[in-house]
């Protein structure tokens, strides 16, 4: 297996604009094991904005943070538009992870920074606006949206025998209070999903997939299962 080296990342920076249309990033406290881009909100001549959804993997342990849901609206410059000088990026020196939107796609990672401080992601950094946060109950281990039919809803997966579907521009938005509410705490109250999926006799954690034209879902677990 491939390990990237810090000298073969520091060679991938210096071709980061020969290799994208566009790239930003911003550093965030914890690890993001799923990211889907929603629907475009507007189109201009040199960039659009579309939504985005990146899930916070904070723990299952008593004393965890929320695992969240984010919903990011994002300025994305269009193809051969963005100059080389406005590529080039900072991927911070606090140990925490990272997420980044391009024009051919998302990339994310990283690693809890611990700290204590703000939770990074409930600012608004440079082309990521944050608008809209979901509660999760539990870790996202997986998450799928249905494509080009609805963008906007997801399936997640956690450590569960069901599966959570989640209607994004139906769902209340939590604030950055409730966000920063500990799983422990006698105020801690997860989002509600719009429909629960049921049918696995065990723990569904990582095995999902959504059709893109139709309402339909795949489902794998530990019961060796698939159930569509």
């Amino acid at each position: 297996m491939y390990v990237p080296t810090d000298e073969s990342y520091q060679r991938w920076k210096t071709l980061v604009p020969f290799v994208y249309d566009w790239f930003n990033n911003f550093n965030v406290p914890w690890p993001s094991l799923a990211v889907r881009w929603g629907s475009v909100l507007e189109d201009k001549q040199y960039k659009f904005s579309q939504r985005v959804y990146i899930t916070e993997q904070t723990g299952a342990h008593p004393g965890a943070d929320a695992n969240t849901i984010l919903s990011y609206n994002v300025d994305v410059t269009k193809p051969r538009v963005a100059a080389a000088e406005h590529m080039l990026f900072d991927d911070g020196t606090d140990g925490g992870g990272f997420a980044s939107a391009g024009a051919n796609g998302i990339a994310n990672g990283g690693e809890n920074a611990g700290g204590g401080g703000p939770r990074v992601s409930n600012i608004n950094l440079g082309f990521f606006k944050k608008v809209h946060a979901i509660i999760h109950p539990g870790e996202v281990n997986n998450m799928r949206s249905f494509g080009s039919l609805n963008p906007d809803v997801l399936v997640t997966h956690t450590d569960s025998e069901e599966l959570y579907v989640w209607d994004v521009k139906r769902q209340p938005g939590r604030s950055f209070k409730e966000c920063r509410v500990r799983n422990d705490d006698p105020n801690y109250k997860p989002s509600t999903p719009d429909l629960i999926l049921s049918g696995h006799t065990e723990f569904a954690e990582f095995a999902l997939d959504c059709h893109a034209k139709e309402y339909k879902v795949a489902s794998g677990g530990g019961d060796t299962n698939g159930f569509g």
